[in-house]
């Protein structure tokens, strides 16, 4: 039977690195992943966001930006035991026409099916669907340390901070489990969620 554990949390919270590390704990033949941004929107249908001091940029961190109606049919697909196939878009890998190229991977209906996303707990009928899920708690300073990477240091001040506080952190209130990741390394965070999931969900 498989179950289905959501990581939950902000940008910068650790949530792919806790999916994977769960993956290599407890084994490829335990656990697949379902992330949620391969079901972002493409671009052209991905929310404008105004900003005051510059011009108007894509709103990737608003919830109209997920593609809610396939993901939640994966999920069900996952649920039921069949294996789901997702198309991921390889954003590193920009063409000239600025079309995203994208890749077929298949999730496994494994007996522990991962869901990491930011607003993987979001959704009702998407959290309808969970066995378990947790929340990793990481604070804004932490959060913009770990996006160094990011040019548009106005992006993540006047969108990616302020969705951060509308509509990821407060889904913290439906997780099971809540864990403050800041004094912690990324192996006890994986330690903390492994018991976690032996204790619930007997994985």
């Amino acid at each position: 039977m498989t179950k289905l554990v959501c990581i939950a949390g902000g940008s910068g919270a650790g949530k792919s690195t806790l999916a994977d590390a769960l993956v290599a704990r407890l084994g490829e033949r335990n656990v697949s992943v379902l992330r949620l941004d391969d079901f972002q929107r493409g671009k052209s249908m991905v929310p404008i966001a105004a900003s005051p001091t510059a011009p108007p940029r894509r709103n990737y961190d608003h919830p109209s930006a997920v593609d809610w109606e396939p993901f939640i049919a994966a999920l069900r697909t996952l649920k039921a035991g069949h294996v789901v196939s997702v198309t991921r878009r390889l954003k590193k890998r920009p063409t000239e026409d600025g079309v995203e190229p994208a890749d077929t991977v298949l999730v496994q209906a494994r007996p522990l099916v991962v869901v990491e996303g930011y607003l993987a707990l979001w959704n009702d009928e998407v959290r309808s669907l969970y066995d378990a899920s947790i929340f990793l708690r990481a604070s804004e300073a932490t959060r913009v340390a770990r996006r160094r990477w990011v040019k548009d240091a106005q992006y993540v001040s006047e969108v990616l901070l302020p969705m951060h506080g509308y509509f990821i952190e407060p889904t913290a209130a439906h997780a099971s489990l809540v864990v403050d990741i800041d004094d912690l390394s990324p192996d006890e965070v994986c330690e903390r969620a492994t018991a976690y999931l032996m204790s619930f969900c007997g994985a």
